[in-house]
């Protein structure tokens, strides 16, 4: 993220990832990262896209992506 004090906008690298959730019994703990027990698979239709934002109308101004 990135705010231009010319335009007065922030600018926000966002995207978008479907994830299907499958239950997974028995999943092995780890001692780093983040183990909630299900198996995440990446589905079509990743997106991503950089956002200008403008704070104080609070409001997005254009996207593209």
């Amino acid at each position: 993220m990135a705010y231009n004090p010319k335009t007065g906008l922030v600018y926000i690298p966002a995207q978008e990832i479907g994830l299907q959730f499958t239950p997974v019994e028995g999943l092995p703990t780890s001692p780093l990262g983040w183990n909630v027990a299900v198996a995440t698979t990446n589905t079509p239709g990743t997106k991503g896209y950089l956002i200008a934002w403008d704070p104080v109308r609070r409001r997005e101004v254009w996207r593209v992506g």
